[in-house]
């Protein structure tokens, strides 16, 4: 099993707040296969798996020194995840309603 080395994510995180483009490749390195596979999981093939990563991979960066200091990164990447899909259901079904 992969450990998910939350103390180098909080590091990425203090370096992504700085402008460390090398924080931010190990970021989105370490968090896009795991959001990505759990969006995927939710919603199925297609986009939204993808719209939901970029969603919260931007946020985690938009908010990186809040976060950094969250005690548990995973916890806010899961809730901010779930909060993304949850958005993608509501946007999926206002379309089909349309």
């Amino acid at each position: 099993m992969v450990s998910l080395r939350l103390g180098d994510s909080r590091a990425d995180l203090r370096g992504i707040a700085l402008a460390q483009a090398d924080a931010f490749d190990r970021f989105f390195d370490r968090w896009f296969p795991r959001v990505f596979r759990h969006a995927e999981l939710r919603l199925g093939e297609g986009g939204a798996a993808q719209e939901v990563c970029r969603a919260v991979l931007a946020a985690a960066c938009h908010a990186a020194a809040d976060v950094a200091s969250e005690r548990s990164v995973a916890r806010w990447m899961l809730s901010r995840t779930e909060s993304e899909i949850r958005k993608a259901v509501a946007r999926s079904r206002a379309d089909q309603e349309a």
